[in-house]
């Protein structure tokens, strides 16, 4: 299994953590309650907080 870059946040303030991810061609995710809008967003999950951090993982991760 290749490693993945999971950027996973919720406001704007992870935005620099979204290009870290796109930098190491990595995925990006946001959690149901973000409004953050951004090309830099691969996937948002309609779930909230934990749910939603637990979602990416799933989606991204666990998957692969």
């Amino acid at each position: 299994v290749e490693p993945v870059t999971l950027a996973i946040g919720d406001s704007e303030n992870d935005i620099p953590l979204f290009l870290f991810s796109r930098e190491r061609e990595g995925v990006s995710c946001v959690v149901g309650n973000s409004t953050l809008t951004s090309s830099l967003i691969d996937y948002k999950s309609p779930l909230e907080f934990g749910d939603g951090v637990a979602d990416c993982i799933e989606k991204y991760v666990l998957a692969a």
